[in-house]
């Protein structure tokens, strides 16, 4: 193909700019927050607002280990490139602002000098949705942003891409159609193969193991927390109104599971616009029952907002939505993008229920549709219609499909209903999982049970556990199953896991459910001053669990923790009946511990404190107040043992030979006087033998499951001789005792 020439190139850069900006201004003037406000279209910029992010830093490359670092702003996303090509994959839940975040940074790179994009000559915003088997990104970029242009080609962008400094956004990779395939276009992007020059971002429900390997920036959208919700408020609800925004904070701050709802931005929007025009408040116990009550205000304001017709078909349509249901559990099942060409679809469904549905909000016209005159796909796999439809946001489209899983979870067989688990990404479609479990305590107990089956103790189990509307007995075995490995609460879970997390271990704890360990990571913040509840960083409360095995602390490295702080967490930690260990992990704690405050517990080892730092493992000794390395004294009882246990071997062999070599003669009296004679010639200390065997077998017994991997087999074999040269001695006496 024909290299452009300079002015040529000067001239379609030029002109692919200005025609991705038309796009790009049509798109983020008219954002739509929440569905039904279809009479009220906003500017990205009176709505959008910065929420959390974070950045993980990676600390050990062999294992992929790392924390994850608070960003200040947005623009620190860009601070620091590192050498080309500049890969990042941008993370976030459903409803938590991936998309929109692209919309804004289009709108700021279309605001021209001063914006931290202003080294970027192309912005690129391509949609994955839009992509099946597509073999060329420039071809996607002419079809998606320039279909119309008969003046760029796919070679003209492709020449201009590669000769300029650009960005390339590709948003939605959850929902790319070629995700399964393991060498689609965006794993050779992000080997480089493409857009080698360019910097990519990646947005995605998930983190691609696959991606993985090339080292990408790793960023994870973290949702709102109270400053982020006031500025939304202010910006794009209560228009200035202190009373209304105090009033509309009330309802959410009454309602402490609104609260961790609320911190998903879309949930929040919702919550929002809706209290600002009704003014009762509901409490909410799920993501269900919240969601229950945003889609019934949905259908009420449309009955509100239209006319008799309306109205009437909105008492069938609100609640029988079955063909609905079962269009978007299929097209998620089979790992399809939820979009239909319109006709199609109201052949499927009727006309009347893709007109409500369309005038409610959740089925919107694709902006994206490529004219033509019948659906297909064109040559390069991108997909064309003369007009589709999709779901508003993908947590509508799980919301409707959850209904006809919980029909397969109810009325279907126990194996069809594993089939459709292992076949339902639950990491892809957690909410259709959640909702489903929330809809029906059956299916709740079903689901879940196929869940524990196929994925093990995930985070999608604690979450379904907690939607369960049923009584928490129903759920037990599952519950059980969870609670056999380690339970995490980790700093950087959403309030919702967390909160999800926390309702788990109480009905464990209510219920004599053992759970083997509580993990913290990075989330204790302290005990409360009562001593029966833990207060972690997002600001909630872990209970006094009474049936926990090991509550484990990990914190930064080298975070200092006072002895005043080891002895709450101890307090805290006694309420448990089961209680075995407590762990301090990476903490920085004093070398010592007053005795005295100690607990009896502690004294007499039935409760086990100990300090790791690396590989290396400590533990309170009760007698000093002083942390002992475990490895250490395994190492010095073990050189005790060695030597004693050889030197045993040997005098028993003298022993032996003098004794034979003096024979039995004599009276008893006689026969004892010689064996004490020959035991002190020999130099050996029944008290010692006794002393070593107790202390090694205490150790032993006290830490044999920390020992595991961590010392010489032959200290336990050493023991095995010691105990027995030792057993053999006692014999000797007794036997010489009772004779006499």
């Amino acid at each position: 193909m024909a290299t452009l020439t300079q002015p040529e190139f000067a001239r379609k850069k030029a002109k692919l700019i200005d025609v991705v900006q038309k796009v790009y201004r049509t798109r983020f003037n008219s954002v739509r927050p929440i569905p039904y406000l279809r009479d009220r279209n906003y500017h990205v910029n009176n709505i959008f607002i910065e929420s959390g992010i974070t950045v993980f830093n990676q600390t050990d490359a062999s294992s992929n280990r790392g924390v994850w670092r608070s960003l200040d702003a947005y623009k620190d996303i860009f601070a620091n490139a590192p050498t080309p090509p500049v890969r990042r994959i941008l993370q976030g839940d459903p409803g938590y602002g991936k998309s929109l975040l692209g919309l804004f940074l289009a709108y700021t790179w279309c605001e021209g000098e001063d914006t931290f994009l202003n080294n970027f000559d192309i912005l690129l915003v391509l949609r994955l949705s839009q992509f099946n088997r597509v073999s060329s990104i420039y071809r996607a970029a002419k079809k998606c942003l320039a279909r119309w242009e008969s003046d760029l080609t796919s070679d003209d962008i492709r020449q201009i891409i590669e000769n300029s400094s650009a960005l390339v956004i590709l948003d939605s990779y959850d929902e790319y159609p070629d995700v399964a395939s393991k060498d689609n276009l965006v794993t050779q992007i992000f080997n480089g193969k493409f857009l080698a020059r360019c910097e990519v971002n990646l947005t995605s429900r998930f983190f691609p193991e696959d991606l993985l390997g090339v080292n990408p920036i790793r960023l994870k959208l973290t949702g709102f927390d109270d400053k982020e919700r006031d500025d939304y408020l202010q910006k794009s609800v209560t228009g200035g109104n202190e009373e209304e925004l105090k009033r509309i904070k009330r309802c959410l701050n009454d309602n402490p599971a609104l609260a961790a709802l609320c911190q998903v931005p879309l949930f929040f929007a919702c919550f929002a616009h809706i209290t600002h025009e009704q003014k009762d408040l509901v409490v909410y116990s799920s993501v269900t029952k919240y969601f229950e009550y945003v889609m019934r205000c949905f259908h009420s304001h449309l009955r509100e907002k239209n006319d008799d017709i309306v109205r009437k078909i909105s008492a069938e349509f609100e609640n029988d939505h079955n063909e609905l249901s079962k269009l978007a559990y299929q097209k998620l099942r089979n790992n399809q993008t939820p979009v239909w060409g319109k006709a199609l679809l109201c052949e499927m469904l009727s006309s009347d229920s893709c007109e409500y549905f369309s005038r409610l909000g959740v089925l919107v016209e694709d902006e994206d549709s490529i004219p033509s005159t019948q659906q297909r796909s064109d040559e390069d796999g991108l997909v064309t219609s003369q007009v589709r439809w999709k779901f508003y946001h993908s947590i509508f489209c799980e919301w409707y499909a959850s209904f006809w899983l919980k029909v397969i979870a109810t009325e279907h067989s126990e194996q069809t209903l594993n089939t459709a688990v292992r076949e339902m990404d639950a990491q892809k479609h957690e909410y259709i999982y959640r909702f489903a479990c929330g809809h029906d305590p059956t299916a709740a107990k079903n689901i879940i049970r196929q869940l524990v089956e196929v994925y093990g103790d995930t985070s999608i189990t604690t979450l379904c556990i907690s939607e369960n509307p049923g009584d928490v007995t129903e759920v037990l075995e599952s519950i059980k199953k969870v609670c056999k490995r380690k339970v995490y609460i980790k700093d950087d879970d959403s309030k919702l896991m967390q909160m999800s997390t926390i309702k788990l271990l109480k009905a464990a704890s209510d219920n004599e459910v053992r759970v083997a360990e509580v993990y913290m990571e990075y989330s204790f913040q302290k005990v409360d001053d009562s001593k029966t509840d833990i207060r972690l960083n997002s600001g909630f409360v872990l209970p006094a669990l009474k049936t926990v095995e090991k509550l484990t602390i990990k914190t930064e490295e080298g975070a200092k923790m006072e002895t005043g702080e080891v002895l709450d967490v101890i307090r805290y930690s006694r309420q448990s009946k089961l209680l075995e260990e407590i762990e301090f992990e990476d903490c920085d704690i004093p070398e010592y511990v007053e005795v005295s405050s100690l607990p009896p517990e502690v004294k007499d080892y039935k409760i086990k404190v100990f300090q790791v730092r690396g590989d290396s493992v400590a533990y309170l000794n009760p007698e000093s107040g002083n942390w002992k390395n475990i490895c250490e004294e395994a190492a010095e009882l073990q050189r005790e043992v060695e030597a004693l246990s050889d030197q045993m071997m040997t005098n028993e062999g003298v022993l032996c030979h003098q004794q034979q070599k003096r024979g039995t003669v004599g009276s008893l009296e006689e026969q004892k006087k010689q064996h004490n004679e020959l035991h002190a010639a020999i130099n050996i200390d029944k008290s010692d033998v006794t002393s070593i065997v107790d202390r090694s077998t205490k150790f032993r017994g006290r830490f044999h499951k920390r020992l595991e991997g961590k010392t010489p087999k032959s200290l336990n074999e050493n023991l095995k001789k010691l105990e027995a040269a030792a057993q053999k001695l006692s014999i000797q006496d007794a036997s010489l005792t009772v004779t006499g």
